[in-house]
């Protein structure tokens, strides 16, 4: 069941023109749709099956998680579906020969590459995992000492464990960054880029947030390129999932499940890939403040606490979770290990500048409630 909010209570004005901006796409099916089952392959967590779990209910499809016997879903069922291709990041692609990219995974051939290269490296360079999470051990060097030593530090046991020894070394291109996702006859893709000689750049506001503005230096005659961060064949993380579905009312959730069921002629998906009519019904802001130095964690939610002490603000979080919990190890920054205190998605219905400046009054109560944990 859902329900659509009236701005102005007492008056039905503008409830069929909210219709029609959600429901933009043929609705109803002309038969039942019969229930069906899929399976998901391995273990997740409770707040990483959420999604999926409420997307399978609303679409009639029988979710069935394998795993060990003690998995927290455990269920008797059986079948023989997958659920999609394996959520796990590419490789890094570079598709542009004009742009320094490299990989290496040992000490040799760090030394092959400084030795074949190294005068001609064109600092700053970025340094991170060939197979990356959560900008996790991304680096910026500026000299070749400084690269030794980030390489080294990616090369550690509590590093490879999870990313592998592959680390790529690019061109450091500081241009905003673009997120496409993509979604096809044969399933959802997220790519990630940063554009190369825009006509706008990053700008520190007076609220100190960053924010797009005109390029000065934007020369005319330069041809505004794009630089490939990622290609993944999936759909992005969850809680930009979370913002898209409330945002442009397009749930990747829905999508990435009846992609592996393969219904004929894929019609459910071809209508449910169509976003709200009038574009996105408020800006939004997916906020993450980063730990800011390594301890034990015992400073409960500070998602609760936000809300509790700052009503006016209620309406504006509209989701929200602490990733720590009391008792919790956790590893300095400086280590190059990234952990992440709480998400929050903030949205604003009066103009982008608002959900900025609303997401770095969150971040700073956050930082001061946690003693700048």
């Amino acid at each position: 069941m859902g329900a659509i909010v009236i701005h102005a209570p007492g008056t039905l004005t503008g409830v069929n023109e909210e219709l029609k901006t959600r429901l933009s796409f043929p609705w109803l099916t002309p038969s039942p749709i019969p229930r069906r089952p899929l399976a998901l392959i391995g273990d997740r967590s409770l707040t990483a099956l959420q999604g999926h779990a409420t997307a399978a209910a609303s679409l009639n499809i029988a979710l069935v998680v394998f795993d060990k016997q003690s998995h927290w879903i455990a269920d008797n069922k059986t079948c023989s579906s997958s659920v999609g291709p394996p959520h796990v990041s590419t490789n890094t692609r570079q598709l542009d020969a004009s742009i320094f990219c490299r990989r290496v995974s040992n000490a040799a051939e760090l030394d092959a590459l400084l030795a074949q290269d190294g005068a001609q490296l064109p600092y700053s360079l970025i340094v991170k995992p060939s197979r990356g999470w959560a900008s996790e051990g991304v680096w910026k060097v500026i000299s070749e000492p400084d690269l030794r030593d980030k390489v080294s530090r990616l090369w550690r046991d509590n590093f490879t464990a999870w990313h592998g020894r592959d680390v790529v070394i690019e061109s450091f291109v500081d241009g905003p960054e673009i997120d496409a996702n993509l979604v096809l006859v044969d399933g959802v893709f997220h790519v990630e880029g940063r554009l190369i000689d825009s006509q706008c750049c990053y700008t520190e506001l007076a609220s100190t947030s960053l924010d797009l503005a005109r390029n000065k230096y934007f020369n005319e005659k330069d041809k505004t390129d794009v630089f490939l961060l990622e290609i993944n064949p999936r759909a992005p993380g969850m809680q930009e999932v979370n913002t898209v579905a409330r945002a442009y009312g397009v749930s990747y959730y829905s999508l990435s499940l009846l992609n592996a069921l393969g219904e004929p002629k894929r019609q459910r998906m071809r209508n449910l890939s169509i976003p709200f009519t009038g574009g996105a019904q408020y800006h939004m802001y997916i906020l993450f403040p980063a730990v800011e130095k390594g301890a034990v964690y015992h400073l409960g939610d500070v998602c609760e606490l936000i809300r509790a002490k700052n009503p006016e603000l209620q309406d504006q979080i509209v989701e929200s979770k602490c990733l720590l919990t009391n008792g919790q190890a956790v590893p300095d920054p400086k280590t190059g290990s990234m952990t992440w205190l709480a998400y929050f998605l903030i949205i604003s219905r009066k103009s982008r500048r608002d959900a900025l400046e609303v997401g770095e009054r969150v971040k700073s109560l956050a930082s001061e409630y946690t003693g700048r944990f």
